[in-house]
């Protein structure tokens, strides 16, 4: 290529990059795409990645992680929708795509298939599951109420709730109740509510309206923030026979405001008649079994009458048994005495004592007497066993060791009498007159020759 033939301006592929998406956004800032959804996809980060296709193309689209709105609640595969957004490009692949700002469905009951679609993925995940659900308190202390601050379901909510309980404490959370962000302000309501702590109950209510009305409460962020709240959470969306997503994923739910308040607090004159009644009939059933037992305390008291009258009769039979029985005693023990005296000086009369003094004497003296035949006898036998110490002594090993001779002995105890008993390598034990000495055989000298074998 000549210089005159080289253009004025040479492009890198990030530099042509960067001119395509400045041109995108000049030309177009804002763009509207319909088409229907499919590849949906969450990164960890939160954003969400999908196409929308018509018959022959598709667009790689994208809702960021901060546009937490309808937009991402309807993102269903499968549904055609509008979207609103701005073109750019992908630098790593230089490819374009569209950041999806806003997205309403289109078609006859599009929004109802956003609804049951969302549904059944959060059916699935467990968010509605009854055994999330928790038990509503008989008597909250603290209500925080979620509403628009003016309308009527305000109005009914508040206007039942201290007509049943007048002490009732509620504090209401003004939000928007309709429209783009209504669901990601009641789900930071949820999580301000939570994180304040102080609280019994969250309610969500508002009044009725079409389903594209009351979509914020079908809105997955307003749904989990519901599913996940550890203070307990009660909904009551319209005047619809179908439940919203909130609905089903709060710990309780009731069709409108007044029902609502009418299942949270307690009818405080219901509760005051109902204690008067038990009362009244507390005081009768107490009135009849203090009667009954009046009665059986004068029948007990007749009766340990009866009993003292015949305590006192046997008290005195007793005392003129135990007065003889103290006089048998009494003989009893004289008697035994005398017997005893007897026998005293029968048993001094007929004691072993001196029979055992004598006999001991006789058993010292004969043991006397076998101790000098025992030195008599067995003095020759004596004698003779010294004699024969004396001469295996002579003869011992081991005095014989003590001239500076060994003994060997192989390691099963036999004496070692011949080279022939042992091979290269073999252990043998050397016994000293002091001590002892493990060897091994190196060589073996033959016993006649004296040669090496």
């Amino acid at each position: 290529m000549s210089a005159q033939d080289r253009p004025a301006e040479i492009f890198t592929p990030t530099s042509l990059t960067n001119r395509i998406d400045s041109l995108f956004r000049e030309r177009f800032p804002k763009v509207y795409v319909e088409g229907e959804i499919s590849g949906r996809f969450r990164q960890g980060s939160g954003h969400l990645y999908f196409y929308l296709n018509d018959a022959k193309s598709k667009i790689k689209a994208i809702i960021w992680s901060s546009n937490r709105g309808r937009a991402a609640s309807i993102a269903e595969d499968g549904l055609n929708v509008l979207a609103c957004g701005h073109l750019t490009t992908y630098y790593a692949r230089s490819e374009y795509q569209l950041i999806v700002d806003s997205m309403e469905p289109r078609g006859e009951g599009a929004l109802r298939l956003a609804f049951e679609k969302l549904k059944a993925r959060l059916l699935a995940e467990g968010l509605f599951n009854a055994a999330r659900k928790r038990k509503l308190p008989f008597w909250p202390r603290r209500v925080a109420l979620l509403t628009s601050p003016k309308g009527a379901a305000v109005e009914d909510f508040l206007k039942t709730a201290f007509k049943r309980f007048p002490q009732a404490a509620i504090t209401i959370y003004p939000v928007k109740v309709q429209g783009e962000g209504a669901a990601a302000e009641m789900a930071a309501a949820v999580e301000d509510v939570n994180s304040w702590g102080g609280f019994d109950l969250i309610v969500l209510t508002r009044g009725g309206g079409s389903l594209e009305d009351l979509w914020a409460y079908n809105e997955e962020i307003l749904v989990r923030a519901v599913a996940n709240s550890r203070i307990l959470t009660f909904a009551a969306v319209g005047h619809a026979t179908d439940l919203s997503l909130a609905e089903l994923a709060a710990d309780g739910s009731a069709i409108t405001p007044t029902a609502a308040a009418e299942r949270i607090f307690p009818d405080k004159a219901r509760i005051l008649e109902d204690l008067t009644l038990l009362r009244k009939r507390l005081e009768k059933s107490a009135g009849a079994k203090l009667n009954e037992k009046a009665a059986e305390i004068r029948e007990l008291k007749h009766r340990l009458l009866n009993f003292q009258h015949r305590l006192k009769q046997e008290s005195l039979q007793i005392d003129g048994l135990v007065e003889r029985l103290v006089s048998l005693i009494s003989l009893a023990l004289l008697r035994s005495k005398g017997e005893l005296e007897k026998l005293k000086e029968k048993l001094n009369y007929l004691s072993p004592g001196t029979k055992i003094a004598r006999q001991k004497e006789e058993l010292e003296n004969l043991v006397a007497t076998l101790a000098h035949i025992k030195l008599k006898l067995l003095a020759p036998f004596f004698q003779e066993l010294n004699h024969a110490v004396d001469r295996l002594q002579l003869i011992s090993p081991l005095v014989i060791l003590t001239r500076g001779y060994s003994l060997a002995t192989l390691p099963d105890g036999r004496v070692l009498r011949s080279s022939a008993s042992v091979k290269m390598g073999d252990t043998f034990l050397l016994t000293l007159s002091e001590g002892k000495i493990r060897a091994r055989v190196d060589s073996i000298l033959a016993a006649a020759a004296g040669k090496k074998a």
